[in-house]
């Protein structure tokens, strides 16, 4: 889509350690919701849970999140591993991603 655009981001709070992410938007449609696609690690003592979404960056809707959540170790290699992992899936999906900057009422369907 070469109307869009995007901006990176990362953020933390006591709530989650890391959030990184990616937020896409249409420069011909400049009303439509932007998309945000993002990685969150949050650390519950030994274990540190890693997930990931495509989701609207106003509503918070879920576009995309299927297989986007690991439990590992909270070990760096297992922690990279799985921020990796889920990264991948997320990266797989930019048809998701195009539909939804695109038109402001597209919704997800499940297959």
């Amino acid at each position: 889509c070469p109307s869009a655009r995007w901006r990176s981001g990362r953020a933390s709070s006591r709530a989650f350690q890391l959030f990184g992410y990616r937020t896409f938007f249409h420069l011909e449609f400049e009303d439509n919701e932007s998309i945000v696609v993002g990685v969150t690690c949050v650390e519950r003592g030994p274990v540190v849970q890693i997930s990931g979404d495509i989701s609207r960056e106003e509503t918070g809707s879920i576009a995309f999140d299927e297989g986007c959540e690991e439990n590992v170790p909270n070990e760096p290699d297992a922690v990279i591993g799985a921020a990796d992992r889920i990264a991948r899936i997320l990266a797989a999906q930019p048809k998701i991603v195009v539909e939804a900057i695109q038109n402001p009422n597209w919704q997800a369907t499940s297959d």
